[in-house]
């Protein structure tokens, strides 16, 4: 059959990766009972490998070292940083709106991913030890911005090469495992990366202790902050390191005798068919309109905290990595949160608790100030006191814009894990892949609605506060549209 004159039919690469309950896929499950306790094989490990990485880079990088510094000290002023990263984040997602989405529907007709995926992570090691020279009379601001836009376009397409791998690189029992090991190996990654550079660069040079080095390692030098600019190349030696048992271990698909531009008519073609299906499960489909809204507003929240904690309330990296070590624990707790209420309330009504919880906490970030809380109450610490006497978080302004972060945590999280689940229970039984293909699209397809809304708020108001209003607005809207789904009740 022609799959280009029928647009459905250019999902069949896409549905058969989720088959029907035969009597052969039980026969084949009981069979895996035997090795699904087993450890997971080293073509499943080494995929998983690949995600801490990308989620180092994210974390140190992008969210609590690099880009608050570069905000907040290379930047004229927080609102113009502020500003600054709300384009860097623009241009990124509207390139990646372009090619994601296509990329991947076209990576089933390709054959082999690791090549490409082995591609797309080496190349961002060059930039993200580049940014090292992120520092006056060496890189100019805009080149700074481009590494961080090139750096992010390649994440995203090297998730999707990633993503399509898992079916062949993990045993189908073991699946879920090392989807569930790459976040767990990421997330821990990370969180290692962060207490070595508080140990090694940033403690050193603000406090002394018998458990810390007399200095910084290396010779770094605090007050020209090569501790956050050293982030990226450490960053880069991470990803080198994970590469290396992904090009060792990993299975790859089979090779196609597929053209490239064979492969991106059938892309297109697969593209036209996902559409095409939504015309047949009206409440999936409003679903996913209102997880392209709040999805985006809540990649929005990760993206400029660290900007936003460096701007409004003057942290530097010591105190940012701190919070986010802080916050990271809660964020964990998110997944338990967010099941709990899936099965107690339904999924429905657990994914709107925690999306209003997330625009509660916005609004509550959005009215502290180092003068004042909740936009209208003045704060003067020789007035009003401070909570406790450490030098560190000692204004009752921090202690509430901590408290906020440390809720959103979890309830973004919970967010996140509850809305998968109900495109599990919304989505078509004989469609669940390819909704799920929908689900996985729907967040690129509009990833620089936010930035551009946080930067035009920011450069109108001249307030990094008031920059965060679109990100409130946008969650607002999500909820609003996912009170129309109809949507199963708890069991």
């Amino acid at each position: 059959m022609d799959t280009t004159e029928d647009p459905v039919a250019g999902l069949a690469p896409v549905v058969s990766r989720l088959r029907p309950m035969t009597d052969r896929s039980v026969a084949s499950r009981a069979a895996g009972g035997a090795t699904r306790n087993a450890g997971l094989s080293p073509s499943a490990i080494a995929w998983s490998l690949m995600e801490a990485g990308r989620t180092t880079y994210v974390v140190l990088v992008l969210i609590y070292v690099f880009v608050p510094y570069l905000a907040s000290v290379l930047s004229p002023d927080p609102v113009a940083g502020q500003t600054l990263i709300a384009n860097v984040n623009l241009g990124a997602g509207i390139a990646a709106a372009m090619a994601a989405p296509l990329l991947g529907t076209t990576i089933d007709h390709l054959g082999r991913r690791k090549p490409l995926l082995i591609g797309l992570t080496l190349l961002t090691v060059p930039v993200a030890c580049a940014l090292w020279f992120a520092a006056p009379g060496m890189l100019s601001l805009m080149q700074i911005a481009a590494l961080l836009a090139v750096s992010a376009v390649l994440f995203s397409l090297a998730e999707v090469v990633q993503n399509s791998l898992l079916v062949h690189a993990a045993r189908p029992d073991e699946r879920a495992r090392a989807s569930g090991l790459g976040f767990t190996v990421g997330h821990a990654t990370s969180v290692a990366a962060m207490l070595f550079v508080l140990w090694a660069f940033v403690l050193p040079a603000s406090m002394s202790s018998s458990w810390l080095p007399d200095r910084p390692l290396f010779g770094l030098d605090a007050a020209s902050h090569q501790p956050e600019r050293l982030v990226g190349p450490l960053c880069g030696l991470v990803i080198l390191t994970c590469v290396i048992p992904f090009i060792l271990l990993t299975r790859d698909a089979p090779a196609r005798r597929t053209t490239v531009g064979q492969a991106l008519r059938a892309g297109f073609a697969d593209l036209r068919g996902m559409f095409a299906m939504l015309r047949e499960a009206p409440e999936a489909r409003t679903f996913l309109i209102g997880r392209m809204i709040f999805a985006d507003a809540l990649a929005g929240i990760i993206v400029f905290s660290g900007v936003f904690g460096a701007g409004v309330l003057g942290w530097g990296p010591r105190e940012l990595m701190i919070e986010g070590l802080l916050a990271s624990v809660f964020a964990a707790g998110g997944g338990i949160f967010a099941a709990k209420l899936d099965l107690g309330l339904g999924v429905k009504r657990s994914l709107l608790i925690s999306l209003v919880g997330c625009f509660l906490c916005i609004v509550t970030k959005m009215s502290i100030g180092q003068d004042h809380i909740l936009f209208v109450l003045p704060y003067d610490p020789a007035v009003q006191g401070r909570p406790w006497s450490l030098a560190l978080f000692d204004t009752w302004p921090e202690w509430i814009y901590i408290g906020a972060d440390f809720c959103i945590s979890v309830f973004l999280t919970a967010a996140l894990s509850s809305s998968r689940t109900m495109m599990a229970e919304l989505a078509p039984p004989e469609r669940t892949a390819a909704f799920f293909g929908l689900f996985a699209l729907t967040p690129r397809s509009a990833p620089w609605i936010c930035p551009l809304l946080v930067g035009l708020a920011t450069t109108t108001f001249g307030s990094q506060q008031m920059g965060f209003l679109p990100i409130a607005v946008m969650i607002a809207i999500g909820i609003a549209v996912l009170i129309r789904v109809k949507a199963p009740g708890p069991p």
